[in-house]
Formats: C-alpha cells, sequence, structure tokens
C-alpha cells in the first residue's frame, strides 16, 4: 500500500509513480491511498500498472487551506485557522482512527509513505507510525530538503523525528545531500536511509543546435513558475544579457505562483519580442528541451529535480544553483555550470561565458548527456528500488 497527500503534483508525485512502475511485476497487487483527488490525469497516464485507487477523506489543515480554501482572502484563513485550533486534538483522532480502518480492511504487507520534504506531509506520517503499530513492514520516502527544527516546539519535533524514525523500516531519499540533512537536522539514523537516485526513461533525441552564436541563440527554463524556482532571477539576469546581445531569447515553460509577476517583468522591461512565456507546457518535454542551447534552473531550495536530469538528457548546457542534491548530479564546470541561489549577477555572468563558448556549451551538452546515461536512467533506478523492497 502506498499512502501519499497531495494536492499540487510535481517530482514527488512523479517518483511515486516510478517506484510503482518498478514493482510491478514483483508485487501483484498495488494500493494508491490518498486524499481526493490523488494522482492527476497526467501521473496516472504514466503508470504502466493497472493500481487499485482509494481516496479518503483525511481532515488536516493542509487539506483544508490547500483545497478548500486556497482562493480565499487572507483574514479569512487566519480567521478560520484560530478557529480551528480548538479542534486539533479531535482532527488527529479522527485521522488515527481513520488510518487504522484502512489499514485493517486492505491488509498490506507493506506500507510505503511518499512525503515531499520532511515532515511536511504529516498525514503520511501518522499513517507510518500506525501501521507500525499494527506490525506491518514500513518505508518511507522523502524526495526534498527537509526543514530546521521549530524554535518554539523543539520538544514536540525532537518527539515527532524519534517516533518516525523508529517507525520507519527504512527511508529512501533521492539525494546523499537530503540523507545528511535528515541526519544532522533531524537525527535520522544513517544506517536506515538508502539512497536511491531519480531516473527517467531515455529518449534518443535528435539535437540539433547552433553550435556557433549565430541568428538565435536560446536560453530556456522549464519548471513551476514558483517564486522558490528563482525563476525572477532569471528574466532579471537575462534583461541585463539582452542589453549587450541582441541575437538572444529567453523561453521560459510553466505556471506557478511567481507567473502573473514574470508577465509583469517582461512588460516592464519591454521584452515582448525577446521573452516566451509558455505557461503550462502540455507537449513533449524532451522535445522543447532540445531546442534550447543553454537550459538555466536558478531555484533556491531543491532535492534533486526532474527538471535538472530532462535537460541532461536532452544534452543541454546547464547553469544550475548549487542547491539540494543537484551538486551530486551536474559536476562543476564538467556537466554544467553551478551558481549561488539569489544572485542575479552570477548567473548573468555564467550564462555569458556560455554565450560566447560555444565549444564550452558543446562540451557540457555531450558530458550532461554521457553522466545521465551512465547514472540516472529510470532502468538503473528501478533495479534499485526492486533490490530494496525484496525484504
Amino acid at each position: 500500500m502506498i499512502f501519499f497527500e497531495n494536492y499540487f503534483g510535481g517530482g514527488s508525485d512523479r517518483h511515486l509513480i516510478n517506484i510503482v512502475n518498478a514493482l510491478k511485476d514483483d508485487f501483484p497487487d498495488i494500493i494508491i491511498v490518498s486524499n481526493p483527488p490523488g494522482l492527476f490525469k497526467n501521473d496516472l497516464k504514466r503508470l504502466k500498472k493497472n493500481v487499485r485507487m482509494v481516496h479518503v477523506q483525511i481532515l488536516t489543515l493542509v487539506r483544508i487551506f490547500d483545497q478548500f480554501l486556497k482562493n480565499s482572502p487572507r483574514i479569512i484563513r487566519i480567521l478560520i485557522r484560530c478557529l480551528l485550533i480548538p479542534f486539533l486534538p479531535l482532527m488527529f483522532l479522527y485521522n488515527f482512527c481513520l488510518c487504522i480502518f484502512w489499514l485493517k480492511l486492505l491488509k498490506p504487507t507493506i506500507v510505503l509513505g511518499c512525503d515531499g520534504g520532511y515532515p511536511s506531509a504529516r498525514m503520511t506520517l501518522l499513517m507510518i507510525l500506525v501501521a507500525k503499530l499494527l506490525s506491518i513492514k514500513t518505508v518511507l520516502s522523502i524526495v526534498s530538503m527537509p526543514s530546521p527544527k521549530r524554535k518554539f516546539f523543539i520538544v514536540f519535533d525532537a518527539l515527532l523525528d524519534k517516533l518516525v524514525w523508529l517507525a520507519s523500516d527504512t527511508v529512501i531519499v533521492n539525494a546523499q545531500t537530503i540523507s545528511n540533512k535528515l541526519h544532522n537536522m533531524r537525527n535520522m539514523p544513517k544506517e536506515k536511509i538508502v539512497v536511491i537516485p531519480n531516473g527517467l526513461e531515455d529518449k534518443q533525441i535528435l539535437v540539433f543546435r547552433n553550435i556557433k552564436l549565430k541568428k538565435e541563440l536560446r536560453i530556456g527554463y522549464l519548471s513551476r513558475m514558483d517564486y522558490e524556482k528563482g525563476c525572477t532571477y532569471l528574466l532579471n539576469a537575462f534583461a541585463k544579457l539582452e542589453k549587450k546581445y541582441s541575437s538572444i531569447r529567453l523561453i521560459m515553460g510553466g505556471s506557478g505562483n511567481a507567473s502573473k509577476r514574470l508577465f509583469k517583468m517582461v512588460d516592464d522591461y519591454g521584452l515582448k519580442e525577446k521573452i516566451d512565456i509558455l505557461g503550462y507546457y502540455a507537449g513533449e518535454v524532451h522535445n522543447l528541451l532540445s531546442t534550447f542551447d543553454i537550459y538555466v534552473f536558478p531555484s533556491l531550495y531543491e532535492g534533486l529535480p526532474y527538471s535538472i536530469l530532462e535537460a541532461m538528457r536532452a544534452g543541454c548546457a546547464i547553469v544550475s544553483t548549487n542547491v539540494g542534491g543537484i551538486p551530486e548530479v551536474i559536476r562543476n564546470n564538467v556537466d554544467g555550470l553551478l551558481v549561488s541561489p539569489g544572485s542575479v549577477d552570477e548567473l548573468e555572468q555564467t550564462i555569458e561565458t556560455l554565450i560566447n563558448d560555444h565549444k564550452f556549451r558543446a562540451s557540457l551538452g555531450k558530458n550532461a548527456r554521457k553522466r545521465f546515461l551512465e547514472m540516472y536512467t529510470l532502468e538503473i533506478m528501478n533495479v534499485r528500488v526492486r533490490q530494496l523492497f525484496k525484504m
């Protein structure tokens, strides 16, 4: 049984689906349990096995505010949060009974709880705890960086950590950096951690790039358009570069909480003819990436993003921030160029280096694709997952 709490989709969903697909031949019955809507349509299309989907009516503050009150005015959200605080013990009791009910009903041999960045999905952690109380084998996956213990809740957080680590037989992370942070910040026992990097299916791409700066050099970004992804820093850097290089273009694909701001920035800079903001991109990602001469990923906070692996697979020359697990994947000056997060000047200077050096661009792209094939294909991930679940 796989349990997760999901509202927006993203890399954690993709990771979950890759695990399901890896185990399709080893487990005849895989059940995915989550709050509605669970997996989104695009995610369901990637499943290679018919699985049972069970939606459970969990009751958490995250669900209330991110699913039902997402677009409510801030003052209403604050008021409702204050009103709900006295009912938190009852909500916990309800969720606890809900976990027992579904575990007793489904009788799983293994429970896999899929989390984003620890300890974000508290309901997932509760399911792991209840499963352990019922003597069911447990695996917890964490695919983004953990948060530090809260200053005014340090005793509660320390107790939560201790219970979760006792209840988890194994913890899967997708980067060594996450493992180190969990150990140092949240006292995770190292012997329970298994590092399984994300994997992507390889797609043969015929890439025809402009080796030299000719008519137009395309700089691309393809990910969520959230402020934490650093996309506004990229647009600021491009605005400065465009003043010096008239034959460059910026293509940005994705949508998120920074989308409106990006459109306004394009207007303010007067760069409508130089910047294409595509919004949510429903086409073949690898086809779009293959048209980029330089791929820029300026995120401020990451685990091990699929966006980087997709750019490596496409043989892009990559400029990325050195956050999370990215430095484990991209060797600086070998497979790409790494910069500090939140620095427009550093982004500008590093992209400019690649604009002016077509041979270096080609070398970085070639090395990135080679490293992807050697270490980050879906086949390699599948082998690691199957070995882990032969418990």
